[in-house]
């Protein structure tokens, strides 16, 4: 630029206006009397030579307006305008550095226009940047020196100053790391307490002398810092948190003057320590110094012996002290005496484990804080205490400390940063939480550090109006930019290349400091607040027992008496094995403490279950088989119906519970079927197992595994009662049919390769292939399994004839060709053995081919003629016909299966109707309870074979003349029956009622063992269990037990009357299906 230039820009504001535009600046106006004033404090010719590199570096400052006016007011001391010669040399940035400090930092620019020379710790190279001792050493030489009062806390002030606009260089301009910043900072601290301390011991002692103890040693003392300061992280205008302590008590020597004790020498030192940092003068103070945490606090003596302190610790030490003692360390004085004290406290610090009330306790006290950051309206501007804000961090590392500190010493860390690494690396941190909080915390730190620059105030709050703001957002790095607009690329300064959008440093900067608050509230929540809670201060015994590594005998029997547990010590080492991680690289000390975080609500879940001890003892194999069990505690710390579920399948099913343990990968696939809700249809069932059985080498394997996660989902939803009693049947009968279905598939195959294809010899198809069919009948044929039900099945084919190759086949391919009822014999029998075979993971289900013509003494397949001929020649028994009734075809060729039941039906269905056929269903039922005892459900009196055997003898009456009635289901006939006036009202309530219950008994017993049960339980604490597996508790009424009996009762002597007077009926009544179809003509009339 021109002197001609710049003197035309001299002349006004708005002659000016497009240089100070192109400089970035806001206010033009205070820009152009900047300006002018550089102009009478260097001159023209400098301000010339100055324009050009503020022209380059003003824009790139955070805020030019502010790096111009404190520029301008440097350079307007004679001081600072001797500088400018080096500012202005070519290869040196001391311009550069001293407009970004400038501009970021109201503060040091006062430093600096107040004391230019200053600058030179602007100079320092990183290499050479002071320790501790060096730093001392200056220190203690300036104060020495000094010649009055006044000039010693002027050192302390200078010192201070100086080194924090060194590190503030380092911080702002160099960008150095978090800690090496804070450690920086809390050196000096350090550095200036060892020499107050040093003058304070010499000012005191010269007026009444040096303390000995009674013994005639010499008195040590050392001062120790808490929170920032003892964990090396202090922060530009951290408060410094101090406690006195010597080593014992005794009286001063050395002086005319009448001695003083101990405890008032150091009281004194440390009133004089106080005063020499944090007196006020005109540069200030040099510290904030709060002695607020020592024991007994403000009322407490400022200083004590070593003895004294412990001994408070030891008596009245209060939570939030172990907490406050987590960080405490040695910074000046006798440091052994320090590290006496510190290895001494750490038992109270660390103890066993921190009890719930002491939980609590902590959580109270924070949460106390929230509320007074919200009362004043910073809950989320303030970046310390605010939502997520740095004492969240700390919280949540402190916590962890204070749980694991004993166990693991390596979480004995004082430095938040260092804590963090040392809590992951053990485990009690994973590794997400880890970095979420450890960028957090850098950048909430950061922030801080932003924000006390400006004015050297201890504040934390994030200005209110976006143009301030924004300078923060700028001061911490962030920029306006342009960045690609896809794939998020590399963000621009300069013009916006094509295909860019703009990125605001503001709405850049807002956005991470919410998401990065809201994720560290949120682990905040999930390892504290949501994990432990109720903060009423009342002790958890239960979350206490599992915290207590080795809790007593009676503590044990104390707390699980409290549950009807019945072996309490196998109860106790269940919850261990709970606790206990299994997984190489997950945290025990994790799991234990999610696990006591539910511990109370655990128990509780298990004392309201049927069978506690066995739910426990299946909750803990479970978990093993499962593995990563801190996760599974975590899932249930936050989401209780997860945990009820849990305990509920344990408890109400030993069955299930093998399944999960056998096959723990099913449990994600469960919990996702439950969250869809959603039933699955026999067509659904039929595609899955197909698609998984294609190609397979060996489909064994698959088809336990199908059946096991379908039994597994079935049973859940069984249990949690989002299926009716019905449904459940439905679906286990759907399952049964899937599976059949796909090994009848798979058979059929390997016998067309072995025997050709079986050919017909005679009727209108003869030399067409021989269709089959297989009949499902009993529970089957009805779609009202139950757990563990038998398969009833036939099959029948279509007629007889020879095997011979295939369509197709070479005269190269040999087949053992045969007749078709042993090549259909050999489909049976592969089907049985697949089904039935009980190989090493079990049979799938029992085969049952006895209700074929001729039973167990026949062949086991027959063609349609010969089942025709059958029936038809008169030679079937009563209960083979109302066997058919429920039969139904589960597999084969659809037009022949349409044959099959035309044939099932006129078998069924045929039969004229007589009297005495009544009588020959109530003798064989007479027949059938004879054969069981009284406790059997299906078959004792008044059992669930009395309500099969009114329907099925209505069925046969009056099945020929109402095909509504040939219904194969059981309830839906019952429904049925009274739909076609059959049945009353009342008598149709009382066999549906009974039905229910007795179904519902039956379906209580199976699901418990992976066993076919029928009958009730012979000893009464089975008994209970099955009562309370129904849903009755015991009460005035009675035991659970007990009401249960009188219901069984009820229902089956009510089914019992119902069934011998509708015998009676039908046996003297043969007309009543014409009364019936008469009264229903006139009513549709």
């Amino acid at each position: 630029m021109h002197l001609e230039q710049l003197r035309q820009n001299l002349e006004s504001a708005e002659r000016a206006r497009s240089l100070l535009a192109s400089w970035k600046l806001h206010d033009l106006e205070r820009g152009w009397r900047n300006l002018a004033h550089l102009a009478g404090a260097v001159g023209l010719e400098k301000l010339r030579e100055l324009c050009s590199p503020l022209g380059r570096l003003l824009p790139r400052c955070s805020d030019p307006d502010m790096a111009l006016n404190n520029f301008e007011r440097f350079l307007a001391n004679p001081a600072g305008a001797q500088q400018l010669p080096g500012l202005l040399e070519p290869r040196s940035r001391s311009l550069e550095t001293l407009l970004q400090l400038l501009s970021t930092s109201q503060f040091f620019s006062d430093l600096l226009v107040a004391n230019p020379d200053y600058i030179d710790m602007l100079r320092v190279p990183l290499r050479r940047s002071p320790n501790q001792q060096e730093m001392q050493d200056q220190l203690q030489a300036e104060v020495d020196a000094a010649f009055e009062d006044s000039a010693v806390l002027r050192a302390f002030r200078r010192f201070r100053q100086r080194q924090v606009l060194r590190i503030g260089t380092n911080d702002i301009i160099r960008d150095r790391p978090l800690e090496e910043i804070t450690r920086d900072i809390s050196c000096v601290a350090d550095a200036a307490l060892e020499v107050a301390l040093h003058t304070a011991l010499r000012h005191i002692g010269n007026r009444f002398g040096q303390p000995f103890t009674d013994a005639g040693q010499p008195v040590r003392c050392v001062i120790l810092a808490f929170g920032k300061h003892g964990g090396e992280e202090l922060n530009y205008s951290s408060d410094i948190d101090l406690m006195f302590v010597y080593d014992e008590d005794g009286q001063t020597r050395g002086r005319r003057i009448s001695s003083i004790s101990t405890e008032e020498f150091y009281g004194r030192v440390v009133g004089e320590v106080v005063r020499l940092l944090s007196a006020h003068t005109d540069l200030g103070q040099a510290y904030r110094v709060d002695l607020r945490l020592r024991p007994e606090g403000h009322r407490g003596p400022l200083a004590r012996s070593l003895a004294s302190t412990l001994s408070y610790y030891d008596t009245l030490g209060r939570t939030w002290e172990r907490q406050a003692l987590i960080k405490v360390r040695p910074v000046a004085g006798d440091l052994r005496l320090g590290q006496a004290f510190v290895e001494a406290i750490e038992p109270f610090v660390y103890r066993k484990y921190l009890s719930f009330a002491e939980i609590n306790e902590i959580k109270v006290i924070k949460r106390r804080i929230e509320r007074k950051a919200g009362r004043a309206g910073m809950t989320d501007a303030d970046v310390k205490t605010g939502h997520g804000g740095i004492r969240d961090i700390e919280f949540t590392i402190q916590f962890l400390q204070l749980s694991n500190g004993h166990d693991l010493p390596e979480v004995r860390q004082r430095n938040t940063l260092l804590a963090m690494q040392a809590l992951e690396e053990a485990g009690c941190l994973n590794d997400q939480e880890y970095h979420i909080l450890d960028d957090a915390y850098r950048f909430l730190r950061k922030t801080e550090h932003r924000l006390q620059l400006l004015f050297d105030l201890q504040t934390h709050r994030l200005p209110g109006g976006d143009e301030e703001l924004r300078k923060l957002a700028l001061r911490m790095g962030y920029a306006d930019a342009w960045r690609e607009s896809e794939n998020n690329g590399e963000a621009h300064e300069a013009e916006p290349p094509p295909d860019t959008v703009k990125v605001d440093a503001l709405a850049a900067f807002v956005q991470d400091y919410r998401q990065k608050t809201d994720l560290d509230r949120k682990i905040l929540n999930h390892l504290v607040h949501d994990t432990f809670l109720g903060e009423d201060g009342q002790a958890e015994p239960e979350s206490d027992l599992i915290l207590d590594p080795l809790p007593d005998p009676e503590t044990i029997r104390t707390v699980l008496g409290r549950y009807p547990f019945k072996d309490i010590p196998g109860a106790y080492q269940s919850l261990v094995a709970l606790g206990q991680e299994v997984v190489p690289f997950l945290s025990t000390r994790r799991c234990r403490q999610f696990l006591a975080s539910i511990a109370p609500s655990l128990l509780r879940a298990l004392a309201e279950t049927p069978d506690r001890d066995m739910a426990l003892v299946n909750l803990e194999k479970v978990t093993a088989s499962l593995g990563a069990k801190s996760v599974l505690w975590e899932l249930f710390s936050f989401n209780p119906p997860s945990l009820k579920l849990y305990v509920d399948l344990c408890a109400w099913s030993q069955f299930l519970s093998e399944i999960l343990i056998n096959n723990p990968g099913m449990i994600d696939e469960l919990l996702d079927s439950l969250v869809l809700n959603q039933p699955r249809d026999a067509e659904e069932l039929r595609r899955e197992l197909s698609d998984l059985c294609k190609g397979a080498a060996d489909p064994e394997p698959i088809l336990h595994s199908f059946q096991d996660k379908e039994l597994l989902r079935i049973g859940v939803r069984d249990i949690l009662g989002k299926d009716t009693l019905q449904a459940t049947t439905s679906a286990l009968s759907d399952l049964a049919e899937t599976l059949l279905v796909q090994i009848a598939v798979l058979q059929e195959p390997p016998l067309g390769k072995r025997f050709g294809v079986p050919y017909l010899a005679e009727g209108p198809r003869a030399g067409q292939p021989s269709r089959f069919a297989l009949l499902g009948l009993g529970k089957l044929g009805g779609r009202e399994m139950s757990y563990h039900s038998d398969l009833d099945l036939i099959l029948v084919y279509e007629g007889d004839g020879r095997t011979g190759p295939p369509a197709g086949a070479s005269r190269f391919d040999r087949y053992e060709l045969t007749d078709n009822f042993h090549f259909f014999t050999e489909l049976a029998q592969r089907i049985i053995k697949v089904t039935s075979f009980p190989g090493p993971m079990g049979r799938l289900y029992q085969v049952d081919m006895r209700l074929r013509p001729t039973g167990k003494s026949g062949s086991l397949v027959i063609p349609l003629t010969e089942f025709q001929r059958y029936y038809e020649g008169g030679g079937a028994q009563l209960w083979e016909r109302q066997a058919l009734t429920r039969a139904r075809v589960v597999h084969g060729d659809a037009d022949f299966g349409r044959q099959v039941m035309a044939a099932v039906e006129s078998a069924a269905y045929g039969l004229a109707w007589r009297g005495e056929l009544a009588d020959e269903i109530q003798e064989m039922r007479e027949r059938l309870e004879a054969s069981r005892s009284d406790r059997d459900l299906k078959r004792g009196f008044g059992g669930i074979v009395d309500v099969e055997f009114v329907v099925q003898m209505f069925q046969l009456k009056y099945g020929r003349e109402q095909p509504r009635l040939r219904t194969k289901n059981t309830w839906e006939a019952l429904d049925a029956l009274r739909d076609a006036r059959l049945l009353a009202e009342e008598e149709y309530t009382t066999l549906r009622s009974g039905y229910d219950f007795l179904r519902l008994v039956e379906s209580r017993l199976r699901i418990v063992h992976n066993l076919s049960l029928d009958e009730l339980p012979p000893h009464p604490e089975d008994l209970e269990k099955l009562a309370r597996r129904l849903g009755l508790e015991a009460g005035p009424a009675g035991s659970a037990a007990g009401q249960f009996l009188g219901e069984l009762e009820r229902h089956t002597t009510q089914i019992r009357e119902l069934f011998l007077r509708l015998i009676a009926a039908e046996r003297i009544r043969p007309d009543k299906a014409r009364e019936a179809l008469a009264t229903l003509d006139a009513a549709s009339r």
